[in-house]
């Protein structure tokens, strides 16, 4: 089960990129073989603990990437964990279906499989590309959680789109504080030398943290 699954992180940055449930925001950015994909397989089953009952975003910046990388990696990760590989762009085998119901796993209604990942656990996530300008069509969707790979290479105004459709599609409450991690993911190899938008946007994040965790003064508390 999920709770089989064991892996050893390569680095501390893998590490706090697999189990941070603080932060809303995570940018990962490592060279090739450094072990970002992998982590994708991995976020699966975690969430497949707590979080079957959000559909999830999976996007990268070209089809390749998802087709040849980026999915097979994360069917891959099921298969080492000793389940079935998750299903892709069609419908979940029947007995999984039975089985959710059996064990009261709740999966949110897709009205169609296409470019949709399914696990056997009930892990589901929406696989597109982010390139020119096809991000609109996700423009009215909800994600439980979105990991964005090859972030870098899209425009900041995809990035923008995508993780803005974070939000709990089962109406938030208690549930939602007890089991939902409503985090985005931007996953990267750094860039050499300068880049359109990125260390822009790196100075807003530090300037928005600087201002909200600032020293206490007088009555704060």
């Amino acid at each position: 089960g999920v709770e089989a699954a064991v892996f050893a992180p390569n680095s501390d940055s893998q590490a706090l990129a697999l189990f941070d449930e603080t932060h809303r925001l995570i940018l990962l950015g490592g060279g090739v073989g450094s072990g970002k994909t992998v982590l994708h397989g991995l976020d699966a089953l975690r969430r497949s603990v707590t979080e079957t009952d959000q559909l999830h975003g999976l996007f990268t910046n070209t089809q390749n990437q998802l087709e040849k990388a980026v999915i097979p990696s994360i069917q891959e990760r099921f298969v080492t964990a000793g389940m079935e590989r998750p299903v892709y762009d069609g419908r979940p085998p029947r007995k999984w279906v039975r089985e959710w119901a059996r064990r009261g796993i709740q999966v949110p209604s897709v009205a169609r499989h296409r470019n949709v990942l399914i696990a056997p656990t009930g892990y589901h996530a929406l696989c597109g590309t982010l390139h020119n300008q096809s991000y609109h069509q996700y423009e009215t969707l909800q994600f439980g959680s979105v990991r964005i790979e090859e972030a870098i290479n899209c425009s900041l105004e995809a990035i923008a789109t995508i993780i803005e459709r974070v939000r709990c599609s089962t109406g938030g409450g208690q549930r939602c504080r007890d089991r939902h991690r409503h985090q985005r993911y931007l996953v990267f190899n750094p860039p050499r030398g300068p880049h359109p938008w990125l260390f822009a946007y790196l100075d807003q994040l530090e300037d928005a943290a600087t201002a909200h965790y600032h020293p206490l003064q007088g009555t704060e508390q």
